[in-house]
């Protein structure tokens, strides 16, 4: 049967001290390919989104970034945060479908 699917994603990545980690994996490291425009991360978990509740865990990774104060602010980030929504459509026959990416 042929139709259109729709998927949603979400993914987090911390930059800190110049290393990519994975905010829903234990900071595992993730891979970035900077030739690629616009540049694409590879290795973090992929949340599939199917409701409200399912993007929880999301939320709770968010939280638990990195900080330290400064002199000049208390809760100064030492990091970057990266979330990615990736919204994908599959539409037509199982094995000849065709898939677009958008993120």
């Amino acid at each position: 049967a042929g139709g259109r699917r729709i998927l949603l994603t979400a993914s987090a990545v911390e930059l800190s001290y110049g290393v990519n980690m994975d905010m829903l994996r234990d900071k595992c490291a993730t891979f970035c390919n900077m030739r690629e425009k616009p540049a694409k991360q590879f290795g973090q978990t992929e949340l599939v989104l199917n409701n409200r509740a399912d993007a929880l865990p999301l939320f709770a990774a968010l939280a638990n970034r990195n900080s330290r104060s400064t002199m000049l602010n208390d809760s100064s980030s030492r990091s970057h945060c990266f979330v990615t929504l990736t919204l994908l459509e599959a539409e037509g026959p199982a094995g000849l479908e065709t898939v677009r990416e958008s993120r």
